[in-house]
């Protein structure tokens, strides 16, 4: 785990820098902005490729590739001159290849720990995750006035560099097998509770992005004070994250764990007073890191390792997604209704990603019985399609 968040860290970082060097060269935020959502999309999109890669070539192998290129085309994109074109390739490029970190090792944890244990990796994976996001911005903001945008590139692409080769070379990386999948690409979504899981991070995700966004707004003045609230919010998620790993995981965990950031949601939007939204944020933090350990425990105990790794991928790529069409919403939002109209927005995601999860009950596996990759005798629900009829004949 230590590894593993040490090679992630730049993730936590790249959004900022790539932000404010694209807008220092381009003399653009909108132009930065579109060199933002071109690495989010990429990135978004290679998740669940890179996932299916691991079984087909074998860990060790995609992870070394992912690793060396993406961290020369960070370092690469501080020096870039002020060309857009360039901007936007180069960006192409660190999103295709961001290493599939998560997939790869959460597709082993069950081989590193003992029966019954698999709820409590998770939810300690789920607070290293958290602690990216939030040490990764601070990083990001303290080394920009002290080095300067193209050392703090330089700087980020070598701390992912040594974080993925020391993955990379992890015995077990390279003796470790993923079964090939069975299904072609996006077939482990029909499965239901992968689906659930997927929407479930979109949705709280664009809670998140909504909430960012109106953050920033209502501290448009004094935006370190902005960065210190949403610091609050990570910090409450860990905590909260370390917390919740002695509780056991039953069906209705998805949906209870995230209610502290509806409610907090919800209050917040009751005063503009900045020490009100920063406690407020601090109490929806409660909710973050507990119910992404239930999302991601919910896929490892509901597909074999080879299915899984895609599947993770995929929430991957609803995290990107979900924090864009929250951060998008939640900016028209701001610029139309005021700031706190992007915390109602926010609450609104909420409210519809707890619906969801008490609507999918049904669905959802009893981790209380079993965590962990499911045995073959597991009964896991799959959306049924309707086949096609073959009509016609000779004439």
């Amino acid at each position: 785990m230590g590894s593993q968040c040490l090679s992630r860290l730049p993730q936590g970082a790249l959004s900022i820098l790539l932000l404010v060097h694209s807008e220092i060269v381009l003399g653009s935020y909108a132009a930065a902005g579109l060199v933002v959502a071109v690495f989010s999309v990429a990135a978004a999109a290679s998740g669940p490729l890179l996932g299916r890669m691991l079984s087909v070539f074998g860990m060790r192998i995609i992870l070394l590739i992912t690793v060396v290129v993406d961290s020369a085309a960070i370092a690469l994109f501080g020096v870039l001159p002020p060309s857009p074109p360039a901007l936007f390739a180069v960006s192409v490029v660190i999103g295709l290849f961001t290493p599939p970190i998560l997939p790869a090792v959460r597709s082993f944890y069950p081989q590193l720990t003992p029966p019954g244990m698999s709820a409590q990796v998770f939810s300690l994976d789920s607070i290293t995750q958290e602690v990216v996001w939030a040490v990764g911005p601070i990083i990001a903001t303290v080394l920009l006035p002290l080095i300067g945008t193209s050392a703090a590139f330089l700087t980020l692409g070598l701390t992912g560099l040594v974080g993925g080769l020391l993955i990379a070379g992890f015995p077990l990386t390279k003796t470790f097998r993923l079964a090939s999948s069975r299904h072609g690409l996006g077939g482990v979504l029909l499965k239901w509770p992968v689906l659930i899981a997927v929407l479930s991070s979109i949705l709280f995700n664009a809670s998140y992005g909504a909430a960012q966004t109106g953050v920033v707004a209502t501290f448009a003045a004094t935006p370190a004070f902005a960065g210190l609230v949403l610091a609050a919010f990570a910090v409450a998620s860990v905590i909260a994250g370390t917390i919740s790993v002695s509780f056991q995981m039953h069906r209705r965990s998805l949906a209870v764990r995230q209610i502290p950031t509806f409610v907090a949601l919800i209050v917040a939007t009751l005063s503009g007073d900045p020490w009100w939204l920063g406690a407020c944020m601090a109490v929806a933090g409660l909710g973050a890191a507990p119910a992404l350990a239930v999302m991601h425990n919910t896929i490892s105990s509901s597909l074999r390792p080879a299915d899984a790794a895609e599947a993770v991928g995929w929430m991957g790529s609803a995290m990107l997604s979900g924090i864009a069409i929250g951060s998008a919403a939640g900016g028209y939002m701001v610029d139309h209704f005021g700031a706190t109209s992007a915390i109602c927005l926010a609450a609104l995601f909420s409210a519809s990603a707890i619906a969801l999860a008490f609507g999918a009950l049904r669905v959802l596996p009893d981790l209380s019985l079993h965590a962990g990759p499911p045995t073959d005798t597991s009964a896991v629900p799959v959306i049924r399609l309707p086949r096609r009829r073959v009509t016609g004949g000779p004439m």
